[in-house]
């Protein structure tokens, strides 16, 4: 019973280690190299003739690509339709387009940003204009008080308090339009990716799905099928660790047993 348990085990851990490398090896193929990799690329090229025939006008507004007549049953197809229906995805390493007009919105929030990087550059010209006017009209108060004029030296004062008002507003409005520039350029970026969905319609219904068919068949292998590999390994681990307790528990067992025998009685 000892041998049994011990080879049971060791022919389940050596099954589980081909199924668990199968099952990384699988989920690599569909995660990183899906359009191009031995696994996938016919399901991949398969999935793109659908797609084609999807999008032309004549069988876009059919409930399915089956309905088509360029449609064919295949192994691949089935398998399509089945990822669909079970994971309740669309596309196979589908890469959607970009925009045609995403270099434009860019430029021309780059171009607002430059016009406000230009205002605030001139900035320093308009606090130099108001500084020489502080310094007239200081120095017309200076005189003011010398000559002991009350009314010169309160105009100077009023043309002082408008110069610092002058320059504080052109601070104030300088900081204003660059703020406000780039809270425009973000919310071009954050609308711009909503224009177009990363899904691509799907083959066998009008149902909008949010999620892909590789990612949903790589995630289901990893879980699935790697779990099945991981749990065969471990049992069989388990019935050698019993095997060898088994083993030591006999031994141990013999040897109390050798030594009552050899006590006189």
């Amino acid at each position: 019973m000892t041998m049994f348990i011990t080879l049971f085990g060791l022919t389940l851990m050596l099954l589980s280690l081909p199924l668990s490398r199968q099952a990384q090896d699988t989920y690599i193929s569909l995660t990183h190299r899906c359009d191009y990799g031995d696994l996938t690329h016919r399901t991949y090229e398969y999935w793109q003739v659908l797609h084609n025939i999807r999008s032309s006008d004549e069988c876009m507004e059919k409930d399915s690509v089956e309905e088509c007549d360029e449609f064919d049953v295949t192994a691949q197809t089935l398998f399509l339709k089945s990822m669909e229906q079970n994971y309740r995805c669309s596309g196979f390493c589908y890469k959607p387009e970009v925009p045609a007009n995403t270099p434009t919105s860019v430029a021309t929030t780059d171009d607002a940003a430059t016009t406000d990087d230009a205002d605030t550059t001139t900035m320093p010209a308009s606090a130099d204009a108001a500084a020489a006017a502080t310094t007239v009209a200081a120095s017309t108060a200076a005189a003011a008080s010398t000559d002991g004029d009350s009314a010169a030296a309160g105009a100077a004062g009023a043309v002082l308090a408008v110069a610092r008002k002058h320059k504080t507003n052109k601070v104030v409005n300088a900081h204003h339009k660059k703020a406000t520039g780039r809270h425009h350029r973000m919310l071009s970026l954050l609308e711009e990716p909503a224009a177009t969905s990363p899904f691509p319609p799907s083959l066998f219904s009008h149902n909008v799905a949010q999620a892909s068919c590789e990612g949903m068949s790589a995630r289901d292998v990893r879980n699935f099928a790697g779990d099945i590999g991981f749990q065969t390994f471990y049992q069989g681990l388990y019935l050698v660790v019993i095997a060898i307790a088994t083993g030591f528990l006999k031994l141990i067992g013999a040897c109390l047993a050798n030594d009552k025998d050899m006590i006189p009685k």
